[in-house]
């Protein structure tokens, strides 16, 4: 698995799921399962797959504000951030991690096993 940012390759090395809870700016909150959430040691940002949303169901809409919004297994995600680009915007979430520290995750062609100890760290404290 690969992933290509800004003219890069990023190899993702570990894959898995971990349970999250989702901040809107309303101050309502939601738990969600991210899946797949794979490890690229060269990422800089954590990103969410609105594609594999998709393929489980979810259905991608807007709101009268632009936001993007996903309702899947009668949970609303609205991706209320704006985050200014040089040509327009990114979208984005609070997204912090849950109480329930329920992390699933297979190795990717694992060079050692401090890698494998960094991406727990990283599941536990990234959010």
């Amino acid at each position: 698995m690969s992933m290509e940012a800004a003219n890069a390759l990023m190899k993702a090395t570990i894959k898995g799921k971990k349970d999250v809870i989702i901040k809107q700016v309303d101050g309502r909150t939601t738990c969600y399962t991210l899946e797949p959430v794979k490890y690229c040691k060269q990422a800089k940002v954590n990103l969410f797959s609105l594609t594999s949303t998709l393929s489980k169901g979810g259905v991608l809409s807007s709101d009268d504000q632009n936001n993007i919004v996903i309702n899947h297994d009668g949970m609303k995600i609205v991706f209320d951030q704006q985050i200014k680009t040089c040509d327009g915007w990114v979208c984005g979430v609070d997204v912090l991690p849950s109480e329930v520290q329920s992390i699933e995750f297979t190795t990717l062609n694992v060079d050692s096993v401090r890698e494998v100890d960094l991406f727990k760290w990283i599941l536990k404290n990234m959010m």
